[in-house]
């Protein structure tokens, strides 16, 4: 965690004449109910900081920092898995939510970029069928410390992407692995845009080989996406498929994985399907349904209802888990102010 203060106030003491910034304060109450168990209520404060600045020359380089942290507050059994740097101390769990810290140097056709940047490789849109980002307390992911190299080949068209990194990827109980050597290669084709992936990481002790395909595009009016990942230690194939589109102000999506459900990171068959209401111009009402398809079924229903009021914003929200094993609810109301 040291590393990632210095960095933080590194960014800060060089930047800070010229910084652009926006962000989010959120207070919310929520409580837990399980089957069983007394109800655990709890209240959590968190925040949302975007920080960037441009220098000029001769570095011309672009500083950016993103920041969410969290405060929880409530009975021990209102917490569930935290993330490996979060701390819970006597019912309050802290986040300091470091996301990302890096800088960036363009140079032509080439981004240059060192630091904490997110690094989504799933392609999926309800489920992550392999990632090498951790999570924060809240789910949220985070970056992965790094050295990375892309270059964009106008020749063959704006959607192509080479790109190399050098990654440690954070582990539970440790503040960095082995390095992660990464490689992959962007390209549309036919109207689908796709990327290959592999990369080599190493965990106590192990390392594998990991190859991956994703790729997205229009049929239609509706989009397809899907990707495949194959891991060589132990051997384990790893995917999704999915569609989604617009029914008039509806927008749906369906997919099928064979993904780890958070917070478990055993992968397991699943259906999942989302619809999304928009009420109005700034209202919104989603529903999620997943299905893990497995020894013991279980299904987790969402329902969420959001409301924009100029920089202010309302949400409401439910869900649980229903199986053999588990009966769970979880219902929090929270605001959110934008600035």
């Amino acid at each position: 965690m040291r590393w990632a203060v210095s960095l933080a106030l590194l960014f800060m003491g060089m930047a800070h004449a010229q910084l652009r910034t926006q962000g989010a304060l959120e207070v919310a109450l929520g409580a837990d109910l399980a089957e069983g168990v007394r109800a655990a209520p709890s209240w959590t404060l968190a925040g949302h900081l975007e920080a960037a600045h441009t220098l000029g020359a001769p570095l011309e380089a672009t500083l950016t920092l993103a920041l969410d942290p969290s405060v929880r507050v409530g009975r021990a059994a209102a917490f569930g898995a935290a993330a490996f740097d979060a701390g819970t101390f006597g019912g309050v769990a802290f986040d300091a939510g470091l996301t990302e810290a890096y800088a960036l140097v363009r140079r032509g056709e080439v981004d240059l970029s060192a630091g904490l940047e997110r690094l989504p490789l799933e392609v999926a849109r309800l489920s992550a069928p392999f990632s090498v980002e951790a999570r924060n307390a809240r789910g949220l992911p985070r970056g992965v410390l790094g050295v990375r190299a892309a270059w964009y080949p106008q020749a063959f068209g704006a959607s192509w992407r080479v790109r190399g990194a050098l990654l440690y990827p954070a582990t539970h109980g440790a503040a960095f692995s082995a390095p992660t050597p990464l490689l992959g290669v962007r390209g549309s084709f036919g109207g689908f845009e796709l990327e290959a992936t592999a990369l080599y990481p190493s965990a106590h002790g192990t390392s594998s080989l990991v190859v991956g395909l994703g790729g997205s595009g229009l049929f239609g009016a509706t989009v397809l996406y899907g990707e495949a990942w194959l891991l060589t230690q132990p051997l384990e194939a790893r995917g999704a498929l999915g569609a989604s589109g617009y029914l008039g102000a509806r927008l749906w999506t369906l997919e099928a994985a064979y993904a780890a459900p958070p917070p478990s990171t055993a992968p397991a068959p699943q259906l999942a399907g989302q619809l999304t209401l928009l009420q109005r111009e700034a209202d919104a009402l989603t529903g999620t349904v997943r299905l893990l398809v497995a020894d013991t079924p279980e299904l987790q229903p969402a329902l969420t209802y959001s409301a924009l009021s100029g920089d202010e914003e309302l949400t409401l929200s439910a869900g649980g888990s229903w199986g053999e094993r588990v009966r769970a609810l979880n219902v929090s109301v929270g605001v959110r102010s934008f600035f």
